[in-house]
C-alpha cells in the first residue's frame, strides 16, 4: 500500500509492505548524520503513532537496495540508548503527540495496545514488552 495514513492530516508514512510500515530514502551519501538522526525518529514517531501495533517498522534505502527493519520496542530500546525508558518515552509522546493532533482538527489515535505475539501453537501469546 502506498501513503498509509497513521493519523489523517497529519502522518502519512511511504509504503506498507506486508505487516511492515517501510520509509524510503533515495539519497547518494549516508555520511550525514543529522539527516539519518532526523529519519529514524520519523519512524519511531510513526510506529508510536500506530498505537494498534499493527506494522513493524522499516528504513528501505532505495539506491543501495537495503530494507533494514525492526520491532517498534526493539527500534525504540536502540535510539534510547537501552535506559529501559522506551514505554515512558512512548506514552509521553502519545499524550503531546494527541494534544497537539486534536488541537489542529485531526483524530488523535487511540490507546497503545501491544500486539500478541504466537511462538508456537501450543504456547498462549504474549504482550511484547
Amino acid at each position: 500500500m502506498a501513503a498509509p495514513v497513521l493519523v489523517h492530516h497529519w502522518a502519512d508514512g511511504d509504503l506498507v509492505v506486508g505487516s511492515e510500515i517501510v520509509e524510503v530514502k533515495t539519497v547518494l551519501r549516508l555520511d550525514q548524520v543529522q539527516h539519518t538522526v532526523q529519519w529514524l525518529w520519523q519512524l519511531l514517531a510513526y510506529a508510536w503513532l500506530d498505537t494498534a501495533d499493527r506494522y513493524r517498522i522499516g528504513l528501505y534505502l532505495a539506491r543501495y537496495g537495503v530494507l533494514l527493519s525492526w520491532g517498534a520496542t526493539t527500534f525504540a530500546d536502540h535510539l534510547l540508548g537501552h535506559t529501559g525508558a522506551a514505554p515512558q518515552a512512548r506514552d509521553e509522546f502519545l499524550a503531546l503527540a494527541r494534544e497537539v493532533i486534536a488541537r489542529e482538527g485531526a483524530d488523535p489515535p487511540g490507546a497503545w495496545t501491544p500486539r500478541l505475539h504466537r511462538f508456537a501453537g501450543h504456547v498462549a501469546p504474549t504482550p511484547e514488552p
